[in-house]
Protein backbone atom coordinates (compact mmCIF):
# COMPACT_ATOMS: atom_id res chain seq x y z
CA UNK A 1 0.00 0.00 0.00
CA UNK A 2 1.74 3.09 -1.05
CA UNK A 3 1.88 6.35 0.60
CA UNK A 4 1.20 9.22 -1.80
CA UNK A 5 2.64 12.23 -1.68
CA UNK A 6 1.86 15.71 -3.03
CA UNK A 7 4.51 18.63 -3.03
CA UNK A 8 6.16 21.49 -5.61
CA UNK A 9 3.33 22.67 -8.24
CA UNK A 10 0.90 19.67 -7.32
CA UNK A 11 -0.93 21.52 -4.54
CA UNK A 12 -0.60 23.71 -1.63
CA UNK A 13 -0.46 26.45 -5.09
CA UNK A 14 -1.35 29.63 -4.29
CA UNK A 15 -4.17 29.85 -6.46
CA UNK A 16 -4.79 33.40 -7.56
CA UNK A 17 -6.29 34.11 -11.08
CA UNK A 18 -6.14 37.94 -10.82
CA UNK A 19 -8.14 37.80 -14.73
CA UNK A 20 -11.20 36.06 -13.24
CA UNK A 21 -11.75 38.98 -10.35
CA UNK A 22 -13.61 36.86 -7.97
CA UNK A 23 -16.14 38.41 -6.01
CA UNK A 24 -15.57 38.42 -2.17
CA UNK A 25 -18.69 39.40 -0.26
CA UNK A 26 -16.21 41.25 2.15
CA UNK A 27 -15.63 45.00 2.85
CA UNK A 28 -13.28 45.90 -0.46
CA UNK A 29 -12.18 48.88 -1.98
CA UNK A 30 -10.84 48.68 -5.30
CA UNK A 31 -9.68 51.38 -7.12
CA UNK A 32 -10.61 51.77 -11.48
CA UNK A 33 -7.66 53.50 -13.59
CA UNK A 34 -9.02 56.01 -16.27
CA UNK A 35 -7.15 55.62 -19.57
CA UNK A 36 -6.80 57.19 -22.32
CA UNK A 37 -5.67 55.59 -25.86
CA UNK A 38 -3.39 52.38 -26.54
CA UNK A 39 -2.79 50.82 -23.41
CA UNK A 40 -0.84 47.84 -23.28
CA UNK A 41 -1.30 45.36 -20.04
CA UNK A 42 0.65 43.33 -18.56
CA UNK A 43 0.34 41.01 -15.32
CA UNK A 44 1.96 40.11 -12.38
CA UNK A 45 2.25 36.37 -11.16
CA UNK A 46 4.00 34.86 -8.25
CA UNK A 47 6.36 32.03 -7.58
CA UNK A 48 5.93 29.45 -5.33
CA UNK A 49 8.86 29.31 -3.54
CA UNK A 50 9.90 28.00 0.47
CA UNK A 51 10.06 31.54 1.24
CA UNK A 52 6.10 32.17 -0.05
CA UNK A 53 5.34 29.88 1.46
CA UNK A 54 6.66 30.49 5.26
CA UNK A 55 5.53 34.39 4.59
CA UNK A 56 1.53 33.04 3.89
CA UNK A 57 2.19 30.74 6.76
CA UNK A 58 4.79 31.52 9.50
CA UNK A 59 4.93 35.29 9.24
CA UNK A 60 1.31 35.72 8.93
CA UNK A 61 0.93 35.92 12.06
CA UNK A 62 2.68 37.50 15.04
CA UNK A 63 1.26 35.34 17.80
CA UNK A 64 1.64 31.47 16.41
CA UNK A 65 -1.06 29.73 19.07
CA UNK A 66 -3.94 32.72 19.12
CA UNK A 67 -3.89 32.31 14.96
CA UNK A 68 -4.26 28.28 15.19
CA UNK A 69 -6.90 28.63 17.86
CA UNK A 70 -8.61 31.92 16.24
CA UNK A 71 -8.90 30.29 12.67
CA UNK A 72 -9.14 26.51 13.27
CA UNK A 73 -12.17 27.66 15.62
CA UNK A 74 -13.76 29.71 13.71
CA UNK A 75 -13.63 27.15 10.31
CA UNK A 76 -15.59 24.76 12.62
CA UNK A 77 -18.48 26.85 13.54
CA UNK A 78 -18.48 27.87 10.20
CA UNK A 79 -18.69 24.41 8.65
CA UNK A 80 -21.71 23.83 11.29
CA UNK A 81 -22.88 26.96 9.69
CA UNK A 82 -22.53 25.32 6.07
CA UNK A 83 -24.40 21.85 7.21
CA UNK A 84 -27.21 23.14 8.86
CA UNK A 85 -27.97 25.48 5.67
CA UNK A 86 -27.33 22.62 3.72
CA UNK A 87 -30.11 20.37 5.74
CA UNK A 88 -32.61 23.02 6.24
CA UNK A 89 -32.16 25.67 4.05
CA UNK A 90 -32.92 28.08 6.94
CA UNK A 91 -31.86 31.88 7.09
CA UNK A 92 -28.74 32.07 9.36
CA UNK A 93 -29.65 34.08 12.72
CA UNK A 94 -27.89 34.53 16.04
CA UNK A 95 -30.36 32.74 17.48
CA UNK A 96 -29.61 29.82 15.14
CA UNK A 97 -26.55 29.97 15.56
CA UNK A 98 -26.36 29.69 19.74
CA UNK A 99 -28.65 26.49 18.76
CA UNK A 100 -25.90 24.75 16.66
CA UNK A 101 -23.52 21.93 18.57
CA UNK A 102 -20.93 22.42 20.08
CA UNK A 103 -17.20 21.62 18.29
CA UNK A 104 -14.82 19.85 20.73
CA UNK A 105 -11.34 21.28 21.76
CA UNK A 106 -8.48 19.27 23.73
CA UNK A 107 -5.74 21.32 24.60
CA UNK A 108 -2.17 20.15 24.99
CA UNK A 109 -1.16 18.63 28.80
CA UNK A 110 2.04 17.23 29.66
CA UNK A 111 0.89 13.51 29.26
CA UNK A 112 -1.16 14.60 26.03
CA UNK A 113 1.05 17.28 24.76
CA UNK A 114 -1.29 18.28 21.31
CA UNK A 115 -3.86 20.29 20.58
CA UNK A 116 -6.93 19.17 18.68
CA UNK A 117 -10.17 20.29 17.69
CA UNK A 118 -13.35 18.63 16.40
CA UNK A 119 -15.69 19.94 14.25
CA UNK A 120 -19.31 18.04 13.18
CA UNK A 121 -19.91 20.01 10.24
CA UNK A 122 -19.44 18.88 6.76
CA UNK A 123 -16.16 17.30 6.55
CA UNK A 124 -14.17 16.93 3.12
CA UNK A 125 -13.97 14.90 0.04
CA UNK A 126 -11.10 13.55 -1.07
CA UNK A 127 -10.95 16.22 -3.95
CA UNK A 128 -11.48 19.03 -2.01
CA UNK A 129 -9.25 18.51 0.26
CA UNK A 130 -6.42 17.96 -2.05
CA UNK A 131 -7.85 20.63 -4.30
CA UNK A 132 -9.02 23.36 -2.34
CA UNK A 133 -7.62 23.00 1.47
CA UNK A 134 -4.47 22.36 0.71
CA UNK A 135 -4.66 25.58 -1.96
CA UNK A 136 -3.74 29.17 -0.86
CA UNK A 137 -6.13 31.96 -1.32
CA UNK A 138 -8.86 29.42 -2.18
CA UNK A 139 -12.28 29.84 -0.50
CA UNK A 140 -15.43 28.10 -0.62
CA UNK A 141 -16.77 31.06 1.20
CA UNK A 142 -16.26 34.30 -0.70
CA UNK A 143 -20.00 34.23 -1.99
CA UNK A 144 -22.14 34.48 1.14
CA UNK A 145 -21.71 36.73 4.77
CA UNK A 146 -23.03 33.38 6.77
CA UNK A 147 -19.60 32.68 7.70
CA UNK A 148 -16.32 35.01 7.64
CA UNK A 149 -13.83 33.39 5.85
CA UNK A 150 -12.94 34.30 2.65
CA UNK A 151 -9.28 34.35 1.92
CA UNK A 152 -8.23 30.44 1.90
CA UNK A 153 -5.77 31.51 4.78
CA UNK A 154 -7.04 30.15 8.00
CA UNK A 155 -7.00 25.81 7.62
CA UNK A 156 -3.10 26.40 6.78
CA UNK A 157 -2.80 28.92 10.17
CA UNK A 158 -0.77 25.22 11.97
CA UNK A 159 1.78 25.82 9.78
CA UNK A 160 1.88 28.91 11.86
CA UNK A 161 3.13 27.01 14.90
CA UNK A 162 4.33 23.45 13.89
CA UNK A 163 6.08 21.97 10.65
CA UNK A 164 3.29 19.12 10.88
CA UNK A 165 -0.21 18.14 11.62
CA UNK A 166 -3.09 15.60 11.15
CA UNK A 167 -6.24 15.89 9.52
CA UNK A 168 -9.42 13.41 9.53
CA UNK A 169 -12.15 13.63 6.98
CA UNK A 170 -15.29 12.27 8.24
CA UNK A 171 -17.41 12.84 4.98
CA UNK A 172 -20.52 10.51 3.80
CA UNK A 173 -19.85 7.93 6.63
CA UNK A 174 -15.89 7.55 5.60
CA UNK A 175 -13.17 7.99 6.90
CA UNK A 176 -10.00 9.03 5.46
CA UNK A 177 -6.45 10.24 7.30
CA UNK A 178 -4.02 12.68 5.78
CA UNK A 179 -0.80 13.84 7.57
CA UNK A 180 0.41 17.77 6.26
CA UNK A 181 3.97 18.65 6.86
CA UNK A 182 7.08 21.23 5.54
CA UNK A 183 9.38 19.18 3.40
CA UNK A 184 12.47 20.92 1.85
CA UNK A 185 10.26 24.36 2.74
CA UNK A 186 7.67 23.53 0.96
CA UNK A 187 3.97 22.41 2.69
CA UNK A 188 3.18 18.93 1.41
CA UNK A 189 0.00 16.68 2.28
CA UNK A 190 0.20 12.93 2.05
CA UNK A 191 -1.85 9.75 2.55
CA UNK A 192 -2.10 6.22 2.38
CA UNK A 193 -3.22 5.05 -1.43
CA UNK A 194 -4.73 1.73 -2.68
CA UNK A 195 -3.10 0.41 -5.77
CA UNK A 196 -5.59 2.49 -8.12
CA UNK A 197 -3.76 5.84 -6.08
CA UNK A 198 -7.54 6.42 -4.39
CA UNK A 199 -6.91 7.24 -0.32
CA UNK A 200 -7.06 4.28 1.70
CA UNK A 201 -10.02 4.32 3.86
CA UNK A 202 -12.56 2.76 6.37
CA UNK A 203 -16.47 2.80 6.84
CA UNK A 204 -17.74 4.58 9.89
CA UNK A 205 -20.71 5.59 11.93
CA UNK A 206 -18.95 8.59 13.33
CA UNK A 207 -20.87 11.88 12.44
CA UNK A 208 -19.15 13.66 9.34
CA UNK A 209 -16.92 16.65 9.91
CA UNK A 210 -13.12 16.71 10.53
CA UNK A 211 -10.45 16.39 13.21
CA UNK A 212 -7.41 18.30 13.21
CA UNK A 213 -4.02 17.48 15.11
CA UNK A 214 -1.10 19.62 16.04
CA UNK A 215 1.44 18.86 18.08
CA UNK A 216 2.51 21.29 20.66
CA UNK A 217 5.94 22.43 22.85
CA UNK A 218 5.36 21.14 26.72
CA UNK A 219 6.29 24.56 27.31
CA UNK A 220 3.62 26.47 25.70
CA UNK A 221 0.92 24.63 27.70
CA UNK A 222 -0.39 27.12 29.26
CA UNK A 223 -0.53 29.79 26.54
CA UNK A 224 -2.53 27.52 24.53
CA UNK A 225 -5.16 27.84 27.54
CA UNK A 226 -4.72 31.74 28.53
CA UNK A 227 -5.84 32.03 24.32
CA UNK A 228 -7.98 29.78 24.35
CA UNK A 229 -9.85 32.31 27.06
CA UNK A 230 -9.27 35.23 24.89
CA UNK A 231 -10.25 34.12 21.78
CA UNK A 232 -13.63 32.10 22.76
CA UNK A 233 -14.78 35.17 25.26
CA UNK A 234 -16.94 36.54 21.95
CA UNK A 235 -17.81 33.29 20.48
CA UNK A 236 -21.58 32.58 20.07
CA UNK A 237 -20.83 28.84 20.20
CA UNK A 238 -18.71 27.49 23.18
CA UNK A 239 -16.51 25.06 22.46
CA UNK A 240 -16.57 21.63 24.52
CA UNK A 241 -13.34 20.84 26.45
CA UNK A 242 -11.67 17.19 25.94
CA UNK A 243 -9.53 16.94 28.96
CA UNK A 244 -8.63 20.23 30.21
CA UNK A 245 -11.86 22.35 31.43
CA UNK A 246 -11.10 25.90 30.49
CA UNK A 247 -13.58 28.32 31.77
CA UNK A 248 -14.81 31.05 29.22
CA UNK A 249 -16.28 34.31 30.45
CA UNK A 250 -18.74 36.01 28.26
CA UNK A 251 -18.43 39.80 27.92
CA UNK A 252 -20.23 41.52 30.31
CA UNK A 253 -21.35 45.45 30.14
CA UNK A 254 -22.18 48.31 31.89
CA UNK A 255 -24.59 50.05 29.60
CA UNK A 256 -25.42 47.94 26.90
CA UNK A 257 -28.44 48.53 23.36
CA UNK A 258 -28.31 47.00 19.72
CA UNK A 259 -25.03 45.89 18.72
CA UNK A 260 -22.49 47.71 21.40
CA UNK A 261 -22.27 47.21 24.91
CA UNK A 262 -19.80 49.34 26.68
CA UNK A 263 -17.17 47.00 29.46
CA UNK A 264 -16.52 47.72 32.81
CA UNK A 265 -13.17 50.11 32.65
CA UNK A 266 -10.26 47.39 31.79
CA UNK A 267 -8.16 49.87 29.50
CA UNK A 268 -8.10 47.63 26.39
CA UNK A 269 -10.08 50.35 24.49
CA UNK A 270 -12.88 49.77 21.72
CA UNK A 271 -13.06 46.30 19.63
CA UNK A 272 -14.88 45.48 16.47
CA UNK A 273 -16.53 42.28 16.85
CA UNK A 274 -17.49 40.70 13.71
CA UNK A 275 -17.84 36.89 13.15
CA UNK A 276 -16.82 35.60 16.80
CA UNK A 277 -13.77 37.05 16.28
CA UNK A 278 -12.51 40.95 18.24
CA UNK A 279 -10.31 43.36 16.49
CA UNK A 280 -9.12 46.31 18.26
CA UNK A 281 -10.32 49.46 16.95
CA UNK A 282 -7.52 52.02 16.51
CA UNK A 283 -9.61 55.46 17.21
CA UNK A 284 -6.34 57.69 15.32
CA UNK A 285 -6.88 55.32 11.75
CA UNK A 286 -10.46 56.82 11.77
CA UNK A 287 -10.05 59.81 9.31
CA UNK A 288 -13.55 60.10 8.48
CA UNK A 289 -14.49 62.69 10.48
CA UNK A 290 -15.47 66.45 10.16
CA UNK A 291 -15.13 69.34 12.88
CA UNK A 292 -18.28 68.97 13.85
CA UNK A 293 -19.21 69.10 17.49
CA UNK A 294 -20.82 66.41 16.76
CA UNK A 295 -18.31 64.58 15.09
CA UNK A 296 -15.81 64.93 18.14
CA UNK A 297 -18.73 63.57 20.67
CA UNK A 298 -18.49 60.28 17.87
CA UNK A 299 -14.86 59.97 18.58
CA UNK A 300 -14.65 60.15 22.30
CA UNK A 301 -16.92 56.67 22.59
CA UNK A 302 -13.62 55.55 20.95
CA UNK A 303 -11.96 56.52 24.41
CA UNK A 304 -14.35 54.41 26.00
CA UNK A 305 -13.96 50.14 26.64
CA UNK A 306 -16.71 49.50 24.09
CA UNK A 307 -17.59 46.58 21.89
CA UNK A 308 -19.27 47.75 18.62
CA UNK A 309 -20.78 44.51 16.93
CA UNK A 310 -21.13 44.32 12.99
CA UNK A 311 -22.22 42.17 10.44
CA UNK A 312 -19.78 39.98 8.61
CA UNK A 313 -18.42 41.31 5.79
CA UNK A 314 -18.99 44.69 6.38
CA UNK A 315 -15.23 45.73 7.73
CA UNK A 316 -12.54 45.15 5.97
CA UNK A 317 -9.72 42.77 7.67
CA UNK A 318 -5.97 41.91 7.40
CA UNK A 319 -5.06 38.87 5.95
CA UNK A 320 -4.00 37.86 9.56
CA UNK A 321 -7.25 38.49 10.81
CA UNK A 322 -5.55 39.78 13.62
CA UNK A 323 -6.41 43.84 12.66
CA UNK A 324 -9.09 45.72 10.74
CA UNK A 325 -8.28 47.38 7.71
CA UNK A 326 -9.03 50.65 7.34
CA UNK A 327 -9.86 51.38 4.04
CA UNK A 328 -12.43 54.10 3.41
CA UNK A 329 -16.00 52.14 3.82
CA UNK A 330 -14.45 50.66 7.08
CA UNK A 331 -14.19 54.07 8.44
CA UNK A 332 -17.60 54.87 6.98
CA UNK A 333 -19.17 51.82 8.33
CA UNK A 334 -17.67 52.43 12.00
CA UNK A 335 -18.87 56.21 11.73
CA UNK A 336 -22.29 55.11 11.29
CA UNK A 337 -22.40 52.51 13.61
CA UNK A 338 -21.12 55.13 16.47
CA UNK A 339 -23.74 57.17 15.18
CA UNK A 340 -26.22 55.31 16.26
CA UNK A 341 -24.55 54.30 19.43
CA UNK A 342 -24.42 58.07 20.63
CA UNK A 343 -28.35 58.43 19.76
CA UNK A 344 -29.22 54.85 22.22
CA UNK A 345 -26.68 55.94 24.64
CA UNK A 346 -27.97 59.08 25.30
CA UNK A 347 -31.41 58.03 25.84
CA UNK A 348 -30.22 55.47 27.80
CA UNK A 349 -28.36 57.37 30.37
CA UNK A 350 -30.78 60.11 30.22
CA UNK A 351 -33.48 57.91 31.22
CA UNK A 352 -31.40 56.09 33.79
CA UNK A 353 -31.54 59.67 35.48
CA UNK A 354 -35.47 59.59 34.99
CA UNK A 355 -35.26 56.83 37.35
CA UNK A 356 -33.70 58.88 40.31
CA UNK A 357 -35.19 59.16 43.25
CA UNK A 358 -33.87 62.07 44.56
CA UNK A 359 -31.07 64.88 43.88
CA UNK A 360 -28.43 62.69 46.07
CA UNK A 361 -29.45 59.81 43.66
CA UNK A 362 -28.69 61.27 40.87
CA UNK A 363 -25.53 63.16 41.93
CA UNK A 364 -24.55 59.36 42.59
CA UNK A 365 -24.98 57.92 39.47
CA UNK A 366 -23.30 60.74 37.83
CA UNK A 367 -20.71 59.96 39.54
CA UNK A 368 -20.53 56.13 39.24
CA UNK A 369 -20.91 56.96 35.57
CA UNK A 370 -18.38 59.55 34.96
CA UNK A 371 -16.24 61.03 37.28
CA UNK A 372 -14.97 57.79 39.30
CA UNK A 373 -11.56 56.27 38.59
CA UNK A 374 -12.89 53.21 37.03
CA UNK A 375 -16.23 54.80 35.47
CA UNK A 376 -17.46 53.22 32.38
CA UNK A 377 -18.38 56.34 30.47
CA UNK A 378 -15.40 58.38 32.21
CA UNK A 379 -13.77 58.61 29.10
CA UNK A 380 -16.82 59.83 26.98
CA UNK A 381 -18.17 62.73 29.50
CA UNK A 382 -18.14 65.51 26.64
CA UNK A 383 -20.93 63.36 25.21
CA UNK A 384 -23.44 64.59 27.72
CA UNK A 385 -23.39 68.18 29.19
CA UNK A 386 -23.16 66.20 33.12
CA UNK A 387 -23.41 69.90 34.88
CA UNK A 388 -26.72 70.20 32.90
CA UNK A 389 -28.25 67.22 34.11
CA UNK A 390 -31.02 67.77 36.31
CA UNK A 391 -32.74 66.01 38.79
CA UNK A 392 -36.84 67.64 38.95
CA UNK A 393 -35.94 70.61 37.49
CA UNK A 394 -32.90 71.47 40.04
CA UNK A 395 -28.88 70.90 38.37
CA UNK A 396 -26.91 68.78 40.01
CA UNK A 397 -23.72 70.45 39.76
CA UNK A 398 -20.54 68.82 40.44
CA UNK A 399 -20.22 65.72 42.21
CA UNK A 400 -18.68 67.17 45.53
CA UNK A 401 -21.27 68.47 47.43
CA UNK A 402 -19.97 72.45 49.01
CA UNK A 403 -20.46 72.48 52.45
CA UNK A 404 -18.93 75.34 53.80
CA UNK A 405 -21.65 76.80 55.39
CA UNK A 406 -22.66 73.39 57.82
CA UNK A 407 -19.01 72.98 58.69
CA UNK A 408 -19.28 70.97 62.72
CA UNK A 409 -22.54 69.58 62.25
CA UNK A 410 -21.72 66.89 59.60
CA UNK A 411 -19.81 64.47 60.97
CA UNK A 412 -18.03 61.34 58.48
CA UNK A 413 -16.69 58.16 59.78
CA UNK A 414 -15.11 55.77 57.46
CA UNK A 415 -12.48 52.60 57.67
CA UNK A 416 -8.75 52.74 56.28
CA UNK A 417 -6.71 50.38 56.04
CA UNK A 418 -2.96 50.30 57.14
CA UNK A 419 -0.45 47.16 56.29
CA UNK A 420 1.31 47.51 59.84
CA UNK A 421 -1.89 47.79 62.05
CA UNK A 422 -5.48 46.82 62.73
CA UNK A 423 -8.03 48.32 60.48
CA UNK A 424 -9.31 52.10 61.63
CA UNK A 425 -12.38 53.77 61.94
CA UNK A 426 -11.64 57.32 61.52
CA UNK A 427 -13.91 60.57 62.62
CA UNK A 428 -13.54 63.56 60.35
CA UNK A 429 -15.13 66.31 62.18
CA UNK A 430 -14.50 69.28 60.32
CA UNK A 431 -14.90 69.38 56.08
CA UNK A 432 -15.78 71.62 53.17
CA UNK A 433 -16.78 69.17 50.47
CA UNK A 434 -18.80 65.50 50.49
CA UNK A 435 -18.37 63.50 47.61
CA UNK A 436 -21.81 61.82 46.07
CA UNK A 437 -21.45 58.04 46.86
CA UNK A 438 -23.97 55.86 47.19
CA UNK A 439 -22.38 53.57 49.96
CA UNK A 440 -22.73 56.38 52.36
CA UNK A 441 -25.43 55.69 54.93
CA UNK A 442 -26.79 58.99 56.60
CA UNK A 443 -27.66 59.01 60.31
CA UNK A 444 -29.76 61.69 62.31
CA UNK A 445 -28.06 62.42 65.53
CA UNK A 446 -31.78 62.37 67.29
CA UNK A 447 -29.98 61.39 71.00
CA UNK A 448 -28.50 63.23 73.86
CA UNK A 449 -25.29 61.55 73.44
CA UNK A 450 -23.49 57.89 72.14
CA UNK A 451 -24.61 59.31 68.26
CA UNK A 452 -20.98 58.78 67.63
CA UNK A 453 -20.57 55.65 69.31
CA UNK A 454 -23.31 53.94 67.58
CA UNK A 455 -22.43 55.52 64.05
CA UNK A 456 -18.57 54.33 64.36
CA UNK A 457 -19.46 50.50 65.99
CA UNK A 458 -21.99 50.81 62.50
CA UNK A 459 -18.70 51.02 60.14
CA UNK A 460 -16.45 48.93 62.30
CA UNK A 461 -18.75 46.55 62.25
CA UNK A 462 -19.08 46.81 58.07
CA UNK A 463 -22.75 47.31 58.57
CA UNK A 464 -22.36 50.23 56.50
CA UNK A 465 -19.21 51.11 54.39
CA UNK A 466 -19.44 54.87 55.21
CA UNK A 467 -21.66 56.73 57.38
CA UNK A 468 -22.68 60.94 57.54
CA UNK A 469 -24.34 61.67 60.71
CA UNK A 470 -25.71 65.04 60.48
CA UNK A 471 -26.99 67.10 63.75
CA UNK A 472 -30.04 69.15 63.40
CA UNK A 473 -29.51 72.18 66.09
CA UNK A 474 -30.72 75.31 64.38
CA UNK A 475 -34.62 74.03 64.03
CA UNK A 476 -36.52 73.31 61.25
CA UNK A 477 -35.22 75.47 58.56
CA UNK A 478 -31.66 74.96 59.01
CA UNK A 479 -32.56 71.28 58.75
CA UNK A 480 -34.18 71.43 55.26
CA UNK A 481 -31.34 73.72 54.16
CA UNK A 482 -28.68 70.99 54.81
CA UNK A 483 -30.75 68.03 53.38
CA UNK A 484 -31.81 70.08 50.29
CA UNK A 485 -28.53 70.97 50.09
CA UNK A 486 -26.89 66.99 50.33
CA UNK A 487 -29.81 66.38 47.96
CA UNK A 488 -31.12 63.48 50.40
CA UNK A 489 -35.25 63.29 51.42
CA UNK A 490 -36.23 62.59 54.94
CA UNK A 491 -37.00 58.66 54.23
CA UNK A 492 -32.56 58.63 53.13
CA UNK A 493 -32.34 59.09 57.42
CA UNK A 494 -31.09 56.49 59.64
CA UNK A 495 -31.62 57.97 63.18
CA UNK A 496 -28.96 56.90 65.40
CA UNK A 497 -31.57 55.39 68.19
CA UNK A 498 -32.42 52.65 65.76
CA UNK A 499 -28.39 51.55 65.94
CA UNK A 500 -26.73 49.03 67.71
CA UNK A 501 -25.16 50.37 70.82
CA UNK A 502 -21.49 49.18 70.61
CA UNK A 503 -20.34 46.75 73.60
CA UNK A 504 -18.67 47.79 76.54
CA UNK A 505 -15.08 47.26 76.70
CA UNK A 506 -13.17 45.02 78.44
CA UNK A 507 -12.08 45.93 82.34
CA UNK A 508 -8.32 46.63 82.87
CA UNK A 509 -6.20 46.62 85.30
CA UNK A 510 -5.21 49.51 86.36
CA UNK A 511 -2.83 48.93 88.83
CA UNK A 512 1.06 48.51 88.57
CA UNK A 513 2.40 45.25 88.28
CA UNK A 514 0.97 41.70 87.16
CA UNK A 515 -2.62 40.16 88.14
CA UNK A 516 -2.67 37.23 89.83
CA UNK A 517 -3.57 35.29 86.19
CA UNK A 518 -0.26 36.61 84.33
CA UNK A 519 1.89 36.06 87.81
CA UNK A 520 0.55 32.53 88.04
CA UNK A 521 1.55 32.19 84.25
CA UNK A 522 4.91 33.83 84.83
CA UNK A 523 6.68 31.46 87.80
CA UNK A 524 4.49 28.37 86.61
Amino acid sequence: MPIIIYNEGMTFNLGIDFQKGENMKIAQDYGKTRTNGTLVKGSFTMDESPEAFEILSDGLYPNKIKAVVRELSTNAVESHITKHKQLTGEKITPEVIDALPQFEIHLPTTMEPHFSIRDFGTGLSHDDLMNMYTTYFRSTKRDTNDVGGCLGLGSKSPFAYSDNFSVVSIHNGRKTCYNLTIDNGYPTPSFFANEDGSPVSEETSEPDGMLITIPCKSSDIHEWEDEARIIYKYFRIKPKFIGTQVSIDSPEYIVEGNGWGIRERDHKGPRAIMGSIAYPISRHSIKCWDESKADDSLSSLLRADIDLYFPLGVLKITPSREALGYKPSTQKNIKAKLTSVYAELKKQVLTSFDECKSLWETRCLANELFYMGNAALRSVDNVFQVADIKWNGKEIGSRDINLKKHRGTVHRFYVKSYYSSEDKCHHQRDFAYLTANPEITFIEADLNVGNFARARHAVKSKKYVEAVVLEFNGGNGLRKALLDQIGILESDLVKASELERPPKRAATNSGGGFSSGKTGQLFK
